[in-house]
């Protein structure tokens, strides 16, 4: 059993601002809901996206001036560790707003690297994200899951 993880029926609650996440810990396949209570105000403009993990970072791997690798390789001034302890304390953390090079479709962070990193290595399989709504659409396309489209 995971040590992290604590909770009835095998899962873990993680508080999120902007949505709750459900980990299981079969895989940490999980499961997000809205929760106004938390919405920040700069999601005006903002549309919510059920992304995959994995897809998501393997675009991001591309970017490679801003990509935090595994154990957080490559992160800023220990924010890497910041994000796993407030996992750990179940702290409320935001939801990651991310976007897309025009050029070629790269993943690319506004806030949340360190979120989505920490997240990606206790192997969530998909993540709700906060994606501008010009570019809501084709990031659905690339990069959600089955069930946005």
């Amino acid at each position: 059993m995971d040590p992290r993880a604590s909770g009835d029926n095998g899962h873990r609650k993680i508080r999120m601002s902007g949505f709750s996440a459900l980990l299981t810990l079969e895989g940490f396949d999980n499961v997000f809901s809205m929760n106004p209570e938390f919405e920040r105000p700069s999601r005006n403009g903002y549309t919510y996206v059920d992304a995959d993990v994995k897809k998501m970072d393997d675009s991001w791997k591309n970017e490679s001036d801003y990509y935090v690798g595994k154990d957080g390789v490559g992160g800023q001034n220990g924010r890497y560790k910041t994000v796993s302890d407030f996992v750990d304390r179940g702290s409320p953390i935001v939801m990651p707003e991310v976007s897309m090079r025009t050029s070629d479709g790269v993943v690319t962070f506004i806030d949340g690297r360190h979120r989505f990193a920490v997240l990606r290595d206790r192997g969530l399989k998909r993540i709700k994200v906060a994606v501008p709504n010009d570019k809501a659409d084709e990031f659905k396309e690339l990069y959600g899951v089955e069930s946005n489209r």
